[in-house]
């Protein structure tokens, strides 16, 4: 199968198709073949290398290639023995740690949704990772209660 792979830190031309073996799955996964995913600002960081000056820089060894991406969505194709809540054909989306630029993904059971009718997998593509990141920021740092309103000043972009 093909992914593409950073193979050298720096502009988006060192990005590289690679011919990779599909991933085996553990009892917990399932296998997705993508069919959307998107750029993440830590996509970019690790790609030009900021991220080797970040305080983040222990969470993310570097070992080239190394193939980007965190939002998957697409279809499934396998469950491993112990999934039960998804079944080949169904539509999901979620997140991998890394590695989502890639025509087949291993994804834990837990960090996948069905993907609601109403949105493309392009939309779907988008929406794991920022979504992730605007409920951190309003519930976990925020600390937003139910009942409870906010202003968002100046909201652009993913987020």
């Amino acid at each position: 199968m093909k992914a593409i792979a950073l193979i050298s830190l720096g502009i988006p031309e060192v990005l590289e198709e690679l011919e990779v073996p599909v991933p085996t799955l553990t009892d917990t996964q399932v296998l997705v073949e993508m069919r959307a995913s998107s750029i993440n600002p830590a996509d970019i960081q690790m790609r030009n290398g900021a991220i080797l000056q970040s305080p983040m820089a222990d969470k993310f060894p570097v070992q080239l290639p190394i193939v980007l991406g965190f939002d998957v969505a697409g279809i499934v194709k396998e469950v491993g023995e112990k999934v039960r809540h998804f079944k080949p054909g169904d539509r999901v989306m979620g997140l991998v740690p890394m590695g989502s630029y890639m025509d087949y993904v291993a994804v834990e059971e837990d960090h996948l949704a069905v993907i609601p009718e109403s949105l493309s997998f392009e939309e779907a593509g988008a929406a794991p990772a920022v979504a992730l990141t605007a409920w951190q920021a309003l519930f976990e740092h925020g600390r937003l209660q139910p009942r409870q309103r906010i202003l968002v000043h100046a909201g652009a972009g993913g987020l």
